[in-house]
């Protein structure tokens, strides 16, 4: 079985600790007091500082070179107590490169007090496992299960030793539950015991193989399900070269306790064991120890119940003797294992666990570890406790220190050589004195000078390929002083120089007649490639990658970053097309209201350059038309009307109109009526009609009357014609009518009647603005009889007409004076002439 679940604990107790000075040529040790764990088994008390009286002096070349030095101890004042728990300290005892330290060997009372600190646990089998309870080891009850609390270090057999210890059980009807000495190491035991519960070969508390080469074993205890005290060998322990029972006593099922005592004679290499019972039956063997002369000797405790109904426990009362020394080289090496100072000697006890400079309180041996920095050793490298757990010692085994390297911060640039331009720049952390070959591929675009294209410190063996496009060299990181720092008080510069590759672009110019031309263009990366000026074609859009350039430019052009190395060729050409388009063009038609100055509309036309304008005017000529206009002039004709080849000018064009006139005539009639009334012979009545009409001009888009400005307009469309002023005519020339538009029709006659007075009503005339369609005028003339007497008087002649209704006539001349006076109806027109 291999082994199982182990681990170990270490005994802790006062030590005291010796620091190292330089007085004169001497070196000396100086004693201080401090907690630590047990160094090779001695026991030291707490004292207050204080020299050594008899402090051992050591010479300069015993520490310096590999000659052995030991560090004295000072043995416990009677009565002291142990120092168990502990804190941290700074060690004193340091050890140094290329010395040999020497430990102390004899085992110290308190281990036995104390051994579950200084013990290793193992198990084999799959049932419940021991663990301790203080100083007590427990062994629950189980199945085919084996328990070890084995003592950490080796005790040697070149002086006496003893031990004695105490078993209980709750039945002596277990397999196995007691102490043993042997030369197997306490980690490997647990997979080489046996676990039968008879007294026979395999059985619990023995090796479970005879013939194993080397391995001894004594166990004294519970023994055999039976209900055994025995004292057994095995291995190559016994006479008969494996499993022998030498000596058992049947113990009632009462007996729960058994004191075992090993005692070792080293004279003559005997082992004399007594296994007693509570009731003081006893078995004693003298025994010659097999264990090879020479050889570390391993005690502890072991136990198998076999029965999950039984347990047992064991602890160890007492033991003395020396420890078994080992020697063991102590090298002191970086975290990448390299080397860094002479390797010292160390011996302490076999088993031991050792602790350098990390401040554990549970190893039982502990030093101090140097200042290989301050002691002028190296740079850039500090201790660090969690690279240094502690180790148990067994022999030939070794033991590194180790160093941790500082951080060291690298700063690198990427530089073009060309004009010093810092390209690309990065840090990162290497550790002290790391040894780096690095590749880099260039930057695209760029190559590597092909000499020092690495530079810097700690740099050497740049070397850059053939084309350029990577480099290797070699960097040795420095060692600047930064212990645990994350900050580089030193940072280490590199720089990495580059050139632009060469890059080409090509201008592949199709023209409008079709024929190409080629242009190429050559630059490195990061300079862009120049503008051409020198392309335009008149009346065409010089396009740029199917895009037309405003400014018929083939703009400047960005360089790749093809990877092309230190080639003066271009392994991905850069390609510009250029083609012409027909540029352009811009016509603008506006349509101008002559007739009053305003423009009626603006008509943009895009095309290209010789092409015909897109634009029908007649369309909206014929619009215009219907909303009463005329045509005066247009330059520009439908469908023949070409762009010219100017994209600078823009083409006007003028299509120019007028308001048409219209002749309206309105008529109206007017009716004038003429009544007589109240006489006899009075006029008859009558009544006049005549038609005046009205010719006057409107003009067709506004509808209103034309009254100026009458050459401005057309005639129906006759641009040779042109309105006139409005005029009225009248159909009767009786009446007439003037250019105001007054009528007048004529006064109505109104002959005097003799003997009676008239009233005109004369209503005759009216202005055509006021006279409705059909306007009928209505004049009176009404006679009333004049009451008084009518007298004519005349101083030199009257002559006086008379006219009579009967168609009579008469004329009469009176030369003073005539007074008639009538009484009949007739109608009297009298005419009187005063010539004096």
């Amino acid at each position: 079985m291999g082994k199982k679940n182990w681990k170990r604990k270490s005994f802790s107790t006062q030590k005291e600790h010796y620091k190292m000075h330089k007085s004169g040529k001497n070196w000396l040790f100086t004693m201080i007091t401090t907690t630590t764990g047990v160094l090779g088994g001695a026991t030291l008390n707490a004292t207050s500082d204080s020299s050594v009286a008899s402090a051992q002096e050591v010479s300069k070349k015993v520490l310096g070179t590999s000659t052995s030095a030991t560090i004295p101890a000072v043995n416990p004042a009677t009565g002291s107590s142990p120092l168990i728990a502990m804190a941290p300290r700074a060690f004193t005892d340091v050890i140094l490169p290329d010395t040999t330290v020497n430990g102390d060997l004899n085992i110290s009372p308190q281990v036995a007090t104390n051994f579950s600190n200084n013990s290793t646990l193992a198990f084999s089998g799959s049932g419940a496992k021991g663990y301790w309870s203080g100083n007590v080891f427990q062994m629950p009850g189980a199945v085919a299960t084996s328990n070890v609390a084995g003592f950490n270090q080796g005790i040697s057999d070149a002086s006496d030793f003893s031990f004695t210890g105490r078993v209980t059980a709750t039945s002596p009807y277990i397999a196995a539950a007691g102490f043993y000495v042997t030369n197997v190491e306490p980690g490997d035991l647990a997979s080489k015991l046996g676990t039968g519960s008879a007294n026979a070969p395999g059985s619990s508390g023995s090796l479970n193989n005879a013939t194993e080469s080397g391995k001894y074993m004594y166990y004294a205890g519970f023994h055999n399900s039976g209900g055994y005290n025995a004292i057994l060998q095995s291995g190559g322990a016994s006479s008969a070269g494996n499993y022998q029972d030498n000596h058992y006593n049947n113990v009632s099922s009462a007996t729960t306790l058994i004191d075992v005592t090993f005692n070792y004679t080293a004279s003559n290499h005997q082992l004399a064991i007594t296994s007693k019972t509570a009731n003081g039956t006893s078995s004693t063997q003298n025994l010659t120890v097999s264990i090879p002369v020479g050889q570390a000797i391993y005690i502890g405790i072991t136990g198998n119940m076999n029965n999950t109904g039984r347990s047992a426990n064991a602890e160890l009362k007492t033991l003395t003797g020396k420890y078994r020394s080992s020697t063991h080289q102590i090298n002191f090496k970086d975290d990448a294992g390299n080397t860094l100072a002479k390797s010292s000697t160390l011996i302490i006890p076999v088993g031991s666990k050792l602790g350098i400079g990390n401040n554990d309180t549970t190893a039982t041996a502990q030093y101090g570890a140097p200042d290989l920095v301050g002691l002028g050793l190296v740079n850039g490298y500090h201790y660090d406790a969690s690279l240094n757990p502690s180790k148990v010692m067994f022999a030939g085994q070794s033991k590194d220190v180790v160093y941790q390297r500082d951080s060291q911060l690298l700063r690198r640039e990427v530089i073009n050589q060309s004009n010093n331009t810092v390209l690309d720049q990065s840090s990162f952390t290497k550790l002290t004195n790391e040894s780096m070959n690095t590749l880099e591929q260039t930057m695209q675009g760029y190559y590597f000078v092909a000499n020092n294209a690495v530079v810097g410190q700690g740099i050497s063996n740049s070397i850059t390929s053939a084309d350029g496009k990577q480099v290797t060299w070699d960097t040795k990181v420095d060692d600047t002083n930064n212990g645990t720092s994350t900050t580089d008080s030193n940072p280490q510069d590199f720089k990495l120089y580059v050139l632009p590759s060469y890059q080409e672009r090509q201008i592949i110019v199709t023209k409008p007649d079709g024929s190409t031309q080629t242009i190429t263009q050559t630059s490195t990366t990061g300079t862009d490639f120049p503008e051409v000026t020198t392309l335009g074609v008149s009346g065409y859009n010089l396009m740029v990658n199917g895009v037309a350039s405003p400014t018929n430019i083939v703009p400047t052009l960005a360089t790749d970053s093809t990877d092309n190395g230190n080639l003066s060729t271009d392994s991905n050409v850069q390609k510009t097309y250029v083609t012409y388009a027909p540029g352009d063009q811009k016509a603008r038609i506006t349509y101008i209201d002559d007739t009053t100055g305003a423009t009626l509309d603006t008509v943009d036309v895009i095309g290209n350059s010789n092409s015909a304008i897109n634009h029908t005017s007649a369309t909206k000529i014929n619009a215009y038309q219907s909303a009463g206009y005329v045509l005066k002039s247009s330059d520009f004709t439908d469908g023949s009307t070409m762009f010219d080849n100017d994209p600078a000018v823009d083409q006007n064009y003028t299509v120019r109109l007028v308001h048409d006139s219209q002749l309206v005539t309105e008529s109206k009639t007017i009716t004038h009526n003429v009544t007589y009334t109240g006489a006899p012979s009075m006029p008859s009545n009558y009544s006049e009609t005549t038609v005046i009409d009205k010719l006057y001009y409107i003009d067709k888009v506004t509808g209103a009357e034309i009254t100026s400005n009458f050459n401005a307009y057309p005639v129906s469309g006759n641009m040779s014609q042109h309105p006139v002023a409005l005029s009225y005519s009248t159909g009767n020339p009786a009446v007439s009518v003037n250019a105001n538009g007054d009528i007048a029709f004529p006064t109505p006659a109104a002959p005097d009647v003799f003997g009676y007075v008239k009233t005109v009503t004369n209503n005759s005339t009216i202005n055509f603005a006021n006279a409705t369609a059909t306007q009928t005028l209505n004049s009176t003339v009404t006679y009333a009889i004049d009451t008084q007497s009518q007298s004519v008087s005349t101083s030199e002649s009257l002559s006086a007409s008379i006219s009579v209704s009967q168609s009579e006539s008469t004329s009469v001349s009176l030369s003073e004076s005539i007074s008639m006076s009538t009484s009949n109806s007739a109608s009297i027109s009298t005419s009187v002439s005063n010539s004096g």
